[in-house]
């Protein structure tokens, strides 16, 4: 699992600086559903909650989390967001992927 050097918070998430702090860490802050590039997957983006990080068994090595949000419905709002900024900059999502590979 890793971090997109361009990590998103969700304006909804109350701390800001807390999740900050946990993410120097390498901890990832609880109770928050987290969009990511998952590198197996040909979705252009994942949705996970940040419990199911904690289960042992799980494989993150091909995640890359782009962005960290409150909820569900924050999430799922902040997913078309990014895809509807990348389309409006660049035509088509092509090299979406790419662009948080970076």
């Amino acid at each position: 699992m890793f971090f997109s050097k361009n990590l998103l918070l969700s304006e909804k998430l109350d701390n800001h600086m807390g999740i900050l702090e946990d993410l120097k860490q390498n901890a990832l802050p609880k109770y928050c559903f987290l969009l990511c590039i998952n590198n197996a997957s040909s979705n252009l983006m994942d949705i996970y909650f940040s419990g199911e990080f904690l289960k042992s068994g799980v494989n993150v090595d091909d995640l890359l989390i782009i962005a960290i949000c409150k909820d569900k419905n924050d999430a799922k709002d902040k997913c078309a967001e990014i895809l509807r900024d990348f389309i409006v900059k660049n035509k088509s999502l092509d090299g979406f992927k790419d662009k948080f590979r970076l």
